[in-house]
């Protein structure tokens, strides 16, 4: 096996990292959140062209924006999940 040093993350990486944090798990470790990390990578490592880096912020604004509209609302789950159990309750009880 062929060590490899550890990649330094950089402070695009640190900032998707962070808001994929607050997001669901389900929403975070999906494929969007997987490229959204590659691409900040990419952005942090410093050789892209200018062109070429303003595509790859854009896509990562574009991607975080779908990934918070695709996430349920903070504490939604909740509320639901006692409605569910309250009426399941009412239903068993006859």
């Amino acid at each position: 096996m062929t060590y490899r040093p550890r990649r330094k993350i950089g402070p695009q990486e640190k900032a998707v990292r962070t808001e994929l944090r607050g997001l669901p798990k389900d929403v975070a470790n999906g494929a969007v959140a997987r490229s959204m990390l590659t691409l900040a990578a990419e952005a942090d490592m410093g050789g892209l062209a200018a062109r070429d880096l303003t595509q790859v912020l854009r896509e990562l604004r574009q991607s975080a924006q779908y990934l918070r509209d695709i996430s349920p609302p903070a504490g939604s789950g909740d509320e639901i999940d006692e409605l569910k159990k309250r009426r399941e309750k009412r239903l068993e009880a006859g």
